[in-house]
């Protein structure tokens, strides 16, 4: 009796699951709404990328015969660009504790805008490499970063720190395994279910003091790592706070154990207003760490 209970329960199970499978044609995105990427920083002329938006199967078409109007603090810059296929280069340098603002036209018609200001530079202090200090797991050999700075107190501050190395024909490359255990974060990169890339933090927990950061990673044989060190805006912050997670559940390049959705997409942060995209601001120090070992 048991027996057939259980077989009449997934009967009704499976004519209620087949009666609500519907395959629903693709008829693909046709909302082109305007997108602007740019990061903003003084190491850099101002460099703008304009397209539109596109759905996960679909291609970018890029945003073409633009005009942009750059301001500095509310005052309108003589500024001019150059355009190459989406991309508006310029050689205008914004400078740090400015409010940076742009206005984009197409056919005389103002379609975004977007603003963020420029934060000042952090110094690196005293950046050592030790090599080597453990095993990071059975093949890695594991190395020490220390570097210290000076966080301030009068402004709320966000952080971003990345790790490079120089190889042999001397291009930087860049090292993704970082762990972190402190007062203030905890990061192993190596281990998250994210894609991370660097360690992205806020002064919550620091509040104007100096901070002693020291991060293991693996070592590169001949090469001291080069810290990647950024005081980034709060729109910076959220739009790379949210990057891993939105990639994560797009489902992308992912192992056939892992094929399924991870969860419900998210959406991106955005501060352009009229689009999508990020116009966001960091200011960074580079240093090479030198070998105490």
């Amino acid at each position: 009796m048991t027996l057939f209970k259980s077989l009449l329960k997934n009967i009704i199970l499976l004519f209620f699951f087949t009666a609500c499978v519907k395959e629903l044609p693709y008829t693909g995105c046709n909302d082109f709404t305007p997108v602007c990427n740019a990061f903003i920083t003084p190491d850099h002329g101002l460099t703008v990328y304009l397209s539109y938006s596109a759905d996960i199967m679909g291609v970018v078409v890029t945003l073409e015969g633009a005009k942009i109007d750059v301001y500095e603090n509310g005052v309108l810059k003589n500024v001019d660009f150059t355009e190459d296929n989406g991309f508006y280069r310029s050689d205008f340098y914004p400078s740090a504790g400015n409010i940076y603002s742009i206005d984009v036209w197409k056919d005389e018609i103002k379609i975004f805008s977007a603003s963020d200001t420029i934060p000042e530079k952090m110094i690196i202090q005293n950046p050592t490499w030790q090599f080597p200090v453990g095993m990071i797991d059975e093949w890695t050999t594991a190395g020490l970063v220390s570097f210290s700075f000076e966080d301030d107190p009068h402004c709320k501050n966000y952080y971003e720190i990345m790790l490079a190395y120089r190889s042999h024909d001397g291009l930087l490359g860049y090292n993704y395994i970082m762990e972190i255990n402190n007062e203030f974060m905890t990061l192993n990169t190596d281990r998250s279910w994210q894609d991370i890339r660097s360690a992205l933090f806020s002064d919550s927990l620091i509040n104007g003091k100096s901070v002693d950061m020291k991060i293991r990673t693996q070592g590169v044989i001949n090469s001291n790592p080069i810290i990647i060190f950024r005081n980034v805006s709060w729109s910076y912050y959220q739009y790379r706070k949210r990057l891993p997670v939105h990639q994560f559940l797009q489902n992308r390049e992912r192992a056939v154990d892992l094929s399924f959705f991870r969860g419900e997409p998210i959406e991106m942060y955005t501060n352009i207003e009229g689009g999508f995209g990020v116009f966001a601001a960091y200011y960074q120090d580079i240093r090479e760490c030198q070998n105490i070992q």
